[in-house]
């Protein structure tokens, strides 16, 4: 027996089995997730046993949201590896967390919007945001007041949550109303007068009519208005008319108080011919026409002769309320018990009831008429006898018996006219430098070729006490209402052209006379209701007056001053806030002041200052 030693070397060169598994892992607050090779690890094995198992990567972060390649590697105990492929699938579960705050916003042109931004009050997530959105995000003039909407916020992975927040919407729906009235004093073109009227409005747009306050309407019907403020929220109103010409004085262009003698030829081109008195009569003697569209007669009796044309008639008097006030001349002797004295060819004193049918004859009994009613002005030494040929501008206000020459060239520039008498001769031009009225205390007679008021064609209103007579181939361009007899001729080869409105105790054209309505509004001292008044001495020793037209203005608009004083004068022009817009000093020399043409739309305080005298005046400037 004999023993040898020998080395017996065991090798394991068997490597474990590696098996592994996809696993899913969660985001945390903070936006961090990770795993372990245990939790990939699906039951490795060795013919010996395991050492280590080790994962390629555990952890993870937002960037890595979704499916990641792994690597398992298992060693076992005598050095073997083997290796098995998984997917970490990182998820993102947490939803952002919305914080909403409460917004205000104003309403412009009826519409307001938010953005989820201006809603948004530091909203965040566990990664990042992707998306914010608001619902809703518009209003109109409906949302007025706090609204509730709802801000989404979205993070990079899909997740949402939502915060609610008020949204206050500041505007105001405006009211309007409408009121119905006349055009007024002796404005023509037979309309009735809408105006829309609203605390708060800016602007107003009719419905197939003007985008102005005011509108015209020649027909029955219901008119709508649309009123918008400042905020551009916007509100109807409407309004019934009933439209009858016949009742509204500016439909007419002749209305006699006894009685209205159109004799041959005679042509109303515009407006209609009516008598006040209820046993009035109306005469269209041969070839005379009342036919144009628009034009009618009214009257309790109407007579229409050989060849005349009278396109509408109504037999009924005409509405003795439509006159407007007589404006007498207060520099006129008149007793105090409702008579006017006429001249002395009368020796009465004609008495003016409402219907015109008894007028009675009173003689005068004031002792101071020494049995004559002629009237005397207070200011005998203001007479103005004119010269053949000649060209006179007169300032005057107040003056006796007016005598123009033939072919004599006058101008008138004060507004307000106050004369005895007045005769003009053959060929002369009575001009005028702005709109005036003028009141007359005795008999007005235009002798042959004379034109009134032709140059500038302002309004010009003349009140008369006694006849007013216009001979053959003048131009009339004025408005005349007289206490007595309106008498008008014309001829064939030199017809008389009447532009206005003529109301008279009696009117009689007697051949180739033309009437046309006078539709001149632009100035808007047509009326004088308040007229100046005379102090003791007879003499109007200071006066002081403004106005503005036209208001509303579309572009531009005039400041016109009406003043006993020399002295310059002042315009400051604020806005509604007291910020002066613009200042102007002007001299007394100009009649108009033109402005605005840069404002903006709006409404405006219009301050004129002359010496002591302020005037205020409000104005409203469109620009449609």
């Amino acid at each position: 027996v004999s023993i040898a030693i020998a080395t017996v070397t065991v090798h394991d060169n068997i490597n474990p089995t590696a098996k592994a598994k996809n696993v899913i892992i969660q985001l945390d607050s903070n936006g961090i997730a990770s795993t372990t090779a245990v939790a990939v690890n699906n039951g490795s094995t060795d013919n010996c046993s395991i050492a280590t198992v080790v994962l390629s990567k555990t952890s993870f972060n937002c960037t890595n949201v979704g499916n990641n390649n792994v690597v398992l590697t298992v060693t076992d105990v005598n050095g073997n590896s083997s290796t098995a492929n998984a997917v970490v699938t990182v998820q993102d579960n947490i939803k952002p967390t919305a914080i909403a705050q409460n917004v205000t916003v104003t309403l412009a042109s009826g519409a307001a919007s938010i953005t989820a931004a201006m809603v948004n009050n530091g909203s965040f997530d566990n990664c990042s945001i992707a998306n914010l959105s608001v619902t809703p995000n518009t209003f109109s003039c409906t949302n007025i007041g706090n609204n509730q909407v709802t801000l989404t916020v979205t993070d990079v992975n899909g997740n949402s949550s939502t915060a609610t927040a008020s949204v206050n919407v500041v505007g105001a729906i405006p009211t309007a109303i409408i009121s119905q009235g006349v055009q007024p004093g002796f404005s023509q073109g037979g309309a009735i007068v809408l105006t829309a009227s609203s605390p708060t409005a800016i602007s107003y747009n009719w419905m197939n009519g003007p985008a102005t306050a005011i509108n015209y309407v020649y027909a029955s019907g219901t008119y709508t208005v649309t009123a918008t403020n400042s905020y551009g929220c916007t509100v109807n109103a409407n309004k019934v008319v009933t439209y009858n010409a016949s009742n509204l004085l500016s439909s007419y262009v002749i209305i006699g108080r006894d009685e209205v003698e159109l004799e041959d030829h005679v042509v109303v081109n515009n407006g209609g011919v009516g008598v006040t008195s209820s046993c009035g009569e109306i005469e269209i003697e041969k070839y005379s026409m009342v036919s144009a569209p628009g034009t009618f007669v009214q009257g309790k009796d109407i007579e229409v002769k050989q060849n005349s044309i009278v396109s509408t008639r109504i037999n009924l008097a005409t509405p003795y309320s439509i006159l407007p006030p007589f404006l007498g001349n207060p520099y006129c002797n008149s007793n105090s018990n409702g008579y006017q004295c006429n001249h002395s060819h009368h020796n009465s004193c004609n008495y003016y009831n409402n219907n015109g049918c008894n007028n009675g004859h009173n003689s005068c009994s004031n002792s101071h008429h020494n049995g004559n009613c002629n009237s005397n002005n207070n200011s005998p030494n203001a007479n103005k006898n004119i010269a053949q040929n000649a060209t006179v501008t007169i300032t005057d206000s107040i003056m006796g018996q007016v005598v123009i020459g033939k072919n004599a060239t006058v101008t008138f520039t004060s507004p307000r006219i106050y004369m005895k008498g007045l005769e003009v001769g053959d060929g002369a031009n009575v001009n005028f430098a702005q709109c005036a009225v003028i009141k007359v205390c005795n008999h007005v007679k235009f002798q042959k070729n004379v034109d009134f008021n032709k140059l500038n064609s302002v309004l010009v209103t003349m009140y008369v006490d006694d006849k007013f007579e216009v001979s053959e181939g003048s131009n009339v361009e004025a408005n005349v209402y007289s206490r007595d007899e309106i008498k008008i001729k014309g001829k064939s080869s030199t017809p008389t052209t009447m532009k206005g409105l003529y109301i008279g105790d009696e009117v009689k054209a007697e051949d180739y006379v033309n009437f046309y309505w006078n539709t001149n509004t632009v100035c808007s001292n047509n009326n004088f209701k308040s007229a100046f008044i005379a102090d003791e001495s007879g003499l109007i020793k200071t006066y002081f007056d403004v106005t503005i037209y036209p208001n509303p203005a579309v572009n531009t608009f005039n400041v016109r001053l009406f003043s006993s004083s020399s002295d310059a004068f002042s315009i400051d022009v604020y806005d509604l806030s007291g910020k002066l817009i613009e200042s102007r000093n002007v001299t007394s020399s100009t009649l108009n002041e033109e402005m605005g043409a840069s404002f903006a739309e709006g409404m405006y305080i219009v301050k004129i200052t002359q010496g002591e005298n302020v005037k205020t005046l409000r104005l409203v400037k469109t620009n449609k």
